[in-house]
């Protein structure tokens, strides 16, 4: 884990930086951005090990999967949905062969 020591060092050379580049706008705002990155790393490292301190984490227990669930995952279900076929209609032409796709 990076220590607070460190990134305020980072921040420092950053700042040192960007002042040196002073008169450059795009080097001043990549350093800027550089700092305000190491202060959101500064900001979040404290708010997750504030969080974690303070946070009881608790495993859910599992049970036994009941029947209805067995079914589901096993496909056991009964079909409810009504798919029924419809009866196909034969071609009744005279140059047809049957029920070749074929039959045009």
């Amino acid at each position: 884990m990076i220590s607070n020591e460190q990134v305020l060092q980072k921040i420092l050379q950053e700042a040192q930086a960007a002042i040196g580049k002073s008169h450059e706008t795009s080097e001043v705002k990549s350093h800027a951005n550089a700092i305000r990155l190491l202060c959101d790393l500064l900001l979040d490292t404290k708010d997750e090990n504030i969080k974690a301190t303070n946070t009881n984490f608790s495993v859910p227990k599992q049970g036994s999967p009941n029947e209805l669930e067995l079914r589901k995952m096993m496909g056991d279900l009964p079909n409810t949905s009504n798919n029924t076929t419809l009866p196909a209609k034969k071609l009744d032409d005279d140059d047809a062969n049957g029920d070749s796709i074929f039959d045009f």
